[in-house]
């Protein structure tokens, strides 16, 4: 148990000083890093899908914008004409 315990810890001190590492350098370093690596590719992918979804959620908030006010508009225009006044 106790090897195990020291397995674990050893790798995880690998994994934190990889990380530490990585995270140190240039932002010149960063970007060839990041697209030399597997991971950059799937993250460009992710942010581009991130985009597309923002994209379709502010169109349908636009249009379900632009009907509620259509309607809004016809039920006020008719309530004055049902009250004899006019807009």
């Amino acid at each position: 148990m106790a090897a195990v315990a020291a397995m674990s810890t050893t790798r995880l001190g690998k994994i934190r000083n990889n990380a530490r590492q990585k995270a140190t350098g240039s932002p010149m370093r960063l970007l060839l890093r990041l697209l030399r690596e597997e991971d950059g590719p799937t993250a460009v992918e992710y942010a581009v899908m991130l985009a597309l979804i923002l994209i379709a959620c502010i169109g349908a908030i636009q249009v379900a914008g632009q009907a509620t006010g259509a309607s809004f508009s016809n039920s006020r225009d008719q309530i004055a004409a049902a009250m004899g006044g006019g807009s």
